[in-house]
């Protein structure tokens, strides 16, 4: 299998990453367009990002992570695992990995390595949303 990993650290406090990563609400701040999932073990539902629409089954929840499985509509699957931890200076690390299925199709890694790029920069601006930046509304950066 194919791992993409990502690290991002953010000086948000711990709580709101837990949300952010421990919720549907929270994923739809900068994970998925969309969540209709409980974020629990043995949980199934659906997420639309950017359009698309994947099956999510969850797989593990504690109180530092989450591990899931996402499929697309030709069945394609892949194994996501978020991670955060407090780290020195108040900042929380934030790890994310993923594994692409053997079959997915050949662009499937490089549209990973840019979706998780996107999606890490919105969790890295995370901060600024929460301090009611003007130039961040929605996840999405406004002029």
């Amino acid at each position: 299998m194919t791992r993409i990993e990502r690290h991002v650290e953010t000086d948000l406090p711990v709580e709101e990453v837990d949300r952010l990563v421990r919720t549907a609400e929270g994923w739809e701040e900068w994970l998925v367009d969309r969540a209709d999932v409980e974020v629990r073990p043995g949980a199934s539902g659906t997420v639309v990002d950017d359009g698309f629409v994947r099956q999510v089954d969850v797989h593990h929840v504690d109180e530092r992570s989450v591990r899931f499985t996402w499929r697309d509509g030709d069945g394609r699957s892949s194994e996501v695992a978020i991670t955060f931890d407090g780290a020195p200076g108040g900042v929380v690390r934030v790890g994310i990995v993923e594994r692409l299925h053997p079959t997915a199709r050949a662009t499937a890694e490089v549209d990973a390595c840019l979706g998780w790029e996107g999606r890490a920069l919105l969790l890295a601006l995370a901060p600024l949303r929460a301090r009611g930046c003007a130039g961040v509304a929605g996840g999405a950066l406004v002029a």
